[in-house]
């Protein structure tokens, strides 16, 4: 169990860390509770020239398994707790171990995870296989450049990421929804950055 973020929510995860649970607030779960059947299609219909567009399954919002109220008695109090139950998007360690993680918004006022040069300096030595487990954010990912170098895409990819990424971000807009993020996972093959970039110089990323 564990808090993230401002919101103080709680995040649970299963054994195999395949799925997670997070408490949401009653106003998250009546808003979600109306949007079902449009997300539902959102995530299952694969139609970009549709109106509004449907990215089906390439969708980079989060696959919700479980929308769900309970009551519980508090000190001696009824209590009504809200959460949902989702995919985790990130694979268990055992599978692939993720090294470094970005929370992104496109905003870089209070985006700051490390905010000491010192610890900045002491990441950027760390070796790039060496799992770092802190959230790392926008101001972060910047700061980190010239050691984790930039994330390419191949062309078709790139098309897909984009196209999917619009027809999300059209959805959240319809909805109202402005606090969301971008999460990127990285799991490196190599431990230094010039070995990355010897690797990276190697491989065709044009290929899909």
């Amino acid at each position: 169990m564990q808090s993230e973020g401002k919101s103080g929510d709680f995040f649970y995860s299963t054994g195999d860390s395949r799925y997670m649970m997070k408490t949401i607030a009653q106003s998250e779960y009546q808003t979600f509770r109306k949007m079902i059947p449009e997300y539902v299609q959102h995530m299952t219909v694969e139609n970009l020239d549709a109106k509004p567009p449907t990215p089906g399954l390439n969708s980079l919002i989060c696959k919700f398994c479980g929308l769900h109220k309970m009551k519980t008695m508090i000190n001696g109090y009824v209590t009504k707790i809200y959460f949902v139950v989702m995919l985790n998007c990130n694979p268990p360690d055992d599978v692939i171990p993720i090294h470094r993680r970005f929370d992104l918004k496109g905003s870089y006022k209070g985006r700051s995870a490390i905010k000491k040069k010192k610890d900045v300096q002491s990441l950027k030595q760390l070796p790039l296989n060496e799992a770092f487990d802190t959230i790392l954010k926008d101001n972060d990912f910047d700061k980190l450049k010239s050691s984790i170098g930039h994330v390419r895409l191949g062309d078709q990819k790139k098309v897909l990421f984009t196209n999917a990424m619009r027809a999300d971000v059209n959805f959240l807009q319809r909805h109202e929804i402005m606090d969301y993020s971008l999460i990127v996972s990285i799991h490196f093959k190599t431990d230094t950055y010039r070995d990355l970039i010897q690797r990276r110089n190697s491989e065709d990323i044009r290929d899909p």
